[in-house]
């Protein structure tokens, strides 16, 4: 029973956008039937299945005509969803939203670029490699990143376009790390010239600042 106590799968159907929903929730529900229940039958994941769809999902498996043999199918039920789902997804909206994405101050370029891989699976390009190549070189937020993409011209590949992202994210990191530390450094130093130029001052017998300079020998007036 403690394999089954995480969170379990549930699909929204009060989503605009179905498709990514539908998609969402089937991954969810494949994580669950390879993992805490990997032992259970093909007909009891059914069950689960129809168990975590929610009112809505039952009453749209009421209306479909299955044999007893496909009642047992998993493959089945993710089909019929899938088709269910699938005439209420729009290519332009998914196109729309795909061309709107651009990379946000907050945004890593890894969750830019899921996000895009997400987004173009919907819009049915026919090389969406391209499209989110170009999507990259558009909606990135550092501008040395879009200038070393425009250079490299029609040799730009997908590939290329993500290293130098990735390459450009992790150099600006390292980069803010070693000016960290040098500050840190720095502030080390100052220290230790005061904690120096005050020890020199009890040489004398007496503290001093570096300003003042030593204290006179009045021996001898």
């Amino acid at each position: 029973m403690d394999a089954l106590s995480g969170s379990h799968p549930k699909m929204d159907w009060e989503a605009t956008d179905l498709v990514t929903a539908w998609k969402s929730f089937q991954q969810h529900t494949e994580f669950w039937f390879a993992g805490p229940l990997a032992k259970t039958s093909e007909a009891q994941k059914c069950n689960y299945l129809m168990i975590w769809i929610g009112n809505k999902g039952r009453d749209i498996y009421s209306t479909w005509d299955l044999s007893e043999i496909d009642k047992k199918k998993l493959e089945v039920y993710y089909q019929n969803f899938e088709k269910h789902v699938r005439p209420k997804s729009n290519k332009i909206y998914s196109r729309f939203k795909f061309l709107s994405c651009v990379q946000k101050d907050i945004d890593t370029f890894e969750e830019y670029l899921t996000d895009l891989k997400i987004l173009v699976k919907d819009c049915g390009y026919a090389n969406p490699e391209e499209m989110v190549r170009d999507a990259i070189v558009f909606g990135t937020k550092d501008h040395k990143v879009r200038e070393k993409c425009i250079t490299e011209g029609s040799e730009l590949s997908l590939e290329k376009a993500i290293n130098f992202a990735r390459t450009y994210e992790l150099s600006k990191a390292q980069l803010k790390t070693m000016e960290s530390e040098d500050k840190a450094i720095n502030m080390l130093n100052k220290q230790g010239s005061r904690s120096n130029n005050f020890t020199s001052g009890k040489k004398y017998g007496k503290q001093y600042t570096p300003q003042r300079g030593p204290p006179q020998n009045n021996k001898g007036q």
